[in-house]
């Protein structure tokens, strides 16, 4: 019986454990650096205002025909996580997810949530290598994927994300290369004859930001413009 209950015990302590991102980014009106949890909160309101505001200017450029660029903070993307997600689009997260938040390093987005009620929620977590290959075509290359500590097949994780970008209009294919699985993705951008398409030409990721650039382009009759899944 004692042999069951530590392994039960050790089993817990597997799925339960927190990584360090996810546990360090406090939910928003949470205590930080001395601020009391109003002014916590209010800090993090006004990162919120400042993402939608900031994504507001890029969609008006990105709509007209001419050069976009569009850079965020880890705090803006947790702050909307944190509150505005959740109060204004409700409907976008599955029942029984939450504490929605992200890190962002060079060149990696690592993501996590958490699964389930407190004392016995987990933390469902992923991290990502993004990388443009060319405009309008990206890779994604998971580098983990766990719950708490312990690891889980990377394949279901990506053919279910792929599965949801497919339902955004994106096309995408799941690659091997070498010893990793890689989930290629490419944006259409041809439209009907006479308008614009859109090409992300640019992608960086920092420690703590993220910044797109690109292009809208006017389409003359005849011009292909699509990018094609390559064999």
């Amino acid at each position: 019986m004692a042999v069951v209950i530590g392994s039960l015990g050790l089993l817990a302590a597997v799925v339960l454990w927190q990584p360090e991102f996810h546990r360090e980014r406090l939910a928003a009106g949470s205590p930080l650096a001395g601020r009391t949890s109003a002014m916590a909160a209010a800090a993090a309101e006004e990162d919120v205002r400042r993402l939608i505001t900031e994504v507001s200017a890029l969609h008006a450029d990105f709509v007209e025909v001419g050069p976009w660029e569009g850079a965020f903070t880890e705090r803006q993307l947790n702050g909307w996580l944190a509150l505005d997600l959740p109060r204004n689009h409700p409907d976008s997260i599955p029942p029984g997810i939450e504490g929605l938040r992200v890190q962002l390093l060079p060149g990696e987005v690592r993501a996590g949530c958490r699964l389930g009620q407190d004392p016995l929620a987990a933390t469902a977590w992923v991290a990502a290598s993004l990388q443009l290959i060319e405009p309008n075509h990206l890779s994604i290359t998971l580098s983990d994927a766990r719950l708490g500590s312990l690891p889980v097949p990377r394949g279901p994780v990506l053919r279910e994300l792929r599965r949801r970008l497919g339902r955004l209009g994106l096309v995408t294919e799941i690659r091997r290369l070498e010893d990793q699985i890689v989930l290629e993705v490419y944006i259409p951008s041809t439209h009907e004859a006479g308008g614009t398409s859109h090409w992300l030409e640019s992608l960086r990721i920092d420690a703590g930001t993220v910044a797109v650039a690109g292009e809208t382009r006017r389409i003359t009759v005849g011009q292909q413009s699509s990018p094609t899944v390559k064999p």
